[in-house]
Parts: structure tokens; C-alpha cells; sequence
């Protein structure tokens, strides 16, 4: 089964580089929504501030009740993934450009 995955990226390196370029694309994505939505969270707790009522804080769910934001990442922890994600992409579109390049591919 390995072998043959193997197989199928190492016949066409695009195909390795193409799936780099969409982890890359989804962690960034991921990185992007989660830096809105800690913007979200921040201005809807120091309103709260202005207002007297310090002691809430409020998350993405509090504050969308009607949006699935069960896949924002909302602190370091949540975000891990999503760099850990990115990362790999990275590494993954680099290795098969360096794979199409040593076979002589396009």
C-alpha cells in the first residue's frame, strides 16, 4: 500500500507539489480566519470593558451564535494545528520541487 502511494507522487512530482500547495493554502487560511476572529473577540470584550462588565469574556461561539465556528482556532493551543499544517505544506512543496527537478520534469 506505502509502495504504491510512492508511487503515485514519485511518477508525477506535480502532484506532490500541488498537495504542498494546498495544506500550505488551508493552514494559512486557517491562520488568517483565527487572527479575525481573535480581532472579533477582542473588540466585543473591551466594549464589554467600556460597559462595566469586565469580568465576561466572550468567545466566537458567544458572539456568532448562529455560525459553526467550531474549526476557528481561538488560542495558541487551537492554532498549533494550523501552523503544524502550514509547515508541512511547505516542506511537502519543496521536496517535490526538488524531486521534479533532480528527474528533469516541467
Amino acid at each position: 500500500m506505502l509502495e504504491r502511494l510512492e508511487d503515485y507522487f514519485l511518477t508525477e512530482p506535480q502532484r506532490l507539489v500541488q498537495l504542498g500547495r494546498a495544506l500550505f493554502l488551508i493552514g494559512g487560511w486557517l491562520i488568517i480566519i483565527a487572527l479575525g476572529g481573535q480581532v472579533a473577540t477582542s473588540v466585543a470584550n473591551g466594549m464589554a470593558s467600556i460597559g462595566g462588565h469586565a469580568g465576561t469574556v466572550k468567545l466566537l461561539a458567544d458572539i456568532y451564535p448562529s455560525i459553526p465556528t467550531w474549526w476557528v482556532p481561538e488560542s495558541i493551543v487551537g492554532a498549533l494545528p494550523a501552523m503544524f499544517i502550514t509547515g508541512i505544506g511547505l516542506w511537502i512543496n519543496q521536496t517535490g520541487q526538488r524531486i521534479r527537478r533532480f528527474m528533469g520534469h516541467r
